[in-house]
């Protein structure tokens, strides 16, 4: 649902309720300018942002050398068949 900044001021009480059902994109002149959400979809957002960056450092960490779970089952598998400890 998309609202002018006018609208809003004329009726916050409905447009918070409305957010908690669905976003409201607030705009001014046109252009967006904020965007009304549920806490619930505040947090899921938050949670997928951080998900996202956890999963950018797992795949730094394997472009840089780490050998990943693919490697080291590789690397279990070889020192098993030659009977070395782990």
């Amino acid at each position: 649902m998309n609202i002018n900044v006018a609208e809003l001021g004329l009726h916050l009480g409905r447009y918070l309720a409305k957010a908690n059902q669905e976003p409201v994109v607030v705009e001014q002149d046109g252009h967006s300018m904020v965007v009304l959400v549920s806490p619930d979809l505040y947090n899921k957002m938050m949670a997928m942002e951080e998900d996202a960056a956890w999963a950018e450092k797992a795949l730094d960490a394997e472009r840089s050398g780490y050998a990943g779970a693919d490697g080291m089952r590789q690397l279990l598998n070889m020192a098993n068949e030659k009977n070395i400890e782990l």
